[in-house]
């Protein structure tokens, strides 16, 4: 599915919440809900707050276009108003997986990726051939298949749980300092 066939698709609905440790709660989606969002930049290196840069899983921003944002926002609205009934107080929980663009920035997606493990993100490269992580991030044009697993509920957050699980990109030629 495209971000673009989001429109036509039945409402994602949440199952049960899971129990987890410390009072987290996972509502997870009915099926599995993934889509793919094309031709889109990662501002950004993988991140995690204060981490090494070598964790399993990692934050990864995407630079996405007004019409993507507008779709995803109508997407994580629906799932706000149906956390409502189960949590009142969701409204001082909730965070957002959507920034706002600004006069620097486009609007931008916040994911999650999985770096290693049983989990980790397939990469391909342009004709989809697997290949290993990008070296630099930075500014790199890409195509990904994002998952949306859900939502997370804690004491003092709430929010999507949104994965990247494929990402295609072209290698990019070592930039030439004399050029």
């Amino acid at each position: 599915m495209t971000l673009k066939q989001i429109d036509q698709s039945p409402l994602l609905q949440l199952d049960k919440p899971k129990e987890l440790s410390h009072g987290m709660k996972i509502y997870p989606t009915q099926g599995q809900f993934s889509f793919k969002i094309m031709e889109v930049q990662t501002p950004f290196e993988p991140s995690v707050f204060n981490g090494t840069g070598l964790e399993e899983r990692q934050n990864l921003l995407f630079s996405i276009s007004a019409e993507d944002y507008q779709q995803l926002k109508s997407l994580e609205a629906d799932i706000y108003l149906q956390l409502q009934d189960k949590c009142p107080d969701i409204a001082t929980r909730w965070t957002s997986c959507l920034k706002d663009a600004t006069d620097k920035w486009p609007a931008t997606l916040r994911t999650k990726i999985n770096m290693k493990g049983t989990r980790a993100c397939k990469f391909l490269g342009a004709i989809g051939d697997p290949t290993m992580p990008p070296e630099s991030w930075r500014m790199l044009s890409t195509n990904a298949v994002i998952r949306i697993g859900g939502v997370y509920l804690q004491a003092r957050g709430a929010g999507l749980l949104v994965e990247v699980t494929h990402l295609q990109y072209a290698a990019q030629p070592p930039m030439n300092p004399f050029a």
